[in-house]
């Protein structure tokens, strides 16, 4: 840029009329002196160097904030995890067992969980056997299961399978 110096009157009025307009607008002020203090820093905006100070004191402060508040809910889940630890061993099952359930099925409730645990360790109702096969024989057939055991099951064998051809 040129010196001032060898600028005309008018190109100094122009410019003399835009830094007035610059500067005596708030917003763009504080920017256009902003922008001085990049270029210069012996600069002297006091108002800028107050600012800037604000703003990192208040940045500080939501650091502090934001950490303090990640801390706070790291203790709020920690101690509802040692309450639904707590309703696990209450309920008879092991906590780190419900949390292994919740996350191979992808679970987020630990009731859920419970309920799946309790249903993992019912065992069905029995019931009678269906065929002739898984019942033991009375009378004189016991006799003949406990004369030769092999000779039975060999007998009980060829006439279940002569049943079923006969019957289709």
């Amino acid at each position: 840029m040129s010196d001032l110096e060898n600028l005309s009157e008018e190109e100094r009025n122009r410019l003399a009329l835009f830094a007035n307009r610059l500067l005596s607008d708030p917003v763009a002020s504080k920017d256009v002196r902003r922008i001085a203090k990049k270029l210069d820093p012996k600069f002297q905006a006091p108002d800028i160097d107050l600012d800037d100070r604000i703003e990192a004191v208040r940045e500080e402060e939501a650091k502090k904030r934001k950490e303090i508040e990640d801390r706070m809910i790291a203790a709020e889940l920690e101690r509802k995890r040692e309450r639904e630890h707590q309703l696990c061993r209450e309920a008879g099952e092991d906590p780190e067992y419900i949390e292994k359930i919740m996350t191979d099925q992808r679970i987020g409730s630990y009731e859920t969980a419970r309920k799946i645990a309790k249903l993992e360790k019912q065992t069905a109702t029995p019931t009678a056997p269906r065929d002739r096969a898984a019942i033991l024989p009375g009378g004189e057939d016991a006799k003949a299961l406990w004369k030769n055991p092999r000779k039975w099951a060999q007998d009980q064998a060829f006439a279940f399978i002569n049943e079923h051809k006969r019957n289709g």
